[in-house]
């Protein structure tokens, strides 16, 4: 990444270009900066804010779920279907360490 004028000073820049050395892309279909669900999307002109990190998309394909997920093919007699538990990014660190208290 090559910082190389105002942007460098704000935080959300650092991280998106963080990102891109990760090899993530743009989180956005098209490639613009139109995001706003992480970091990968839409920066911010601000030192400190808005406090988020990369979205669910692209912490996949960061691997930080490696081991907690399960992939299945569901089918039976032609018709899809699941019924179980779905757990989402907001009660992983409680699915993963159920006796951790969640409020520190």
């Amino acid at each position: 990444s090559v910082y190389s004028d105002v942007w460098c000073t704000y935080v959300s820049a650092q991280v998106h270009e963080i990102g891109h050395n990760l090899n993530l892309g743009h989180s956005n279909e098209n490639g613009a900066y139109n995001d706003q669900s992480g970091m990968m999307g839409l920066s911010y002109s601000q030192s400190n804010t808005p406090a988020m990190c990369f979205n669910a998309a692209k912490s996949w394909q960061l691997g930080w779920y490696e081991g907690t997920n399960q992939l299945i093919t569901i089918s039976t007699g032609g018709v899809r279907s699941y019924v179980g538990q779905l757990s989402g990014i907001v009660n992983y660190d409680h699915v993963n360490n159920p006796n951790r208290n969640s409020n520190p």
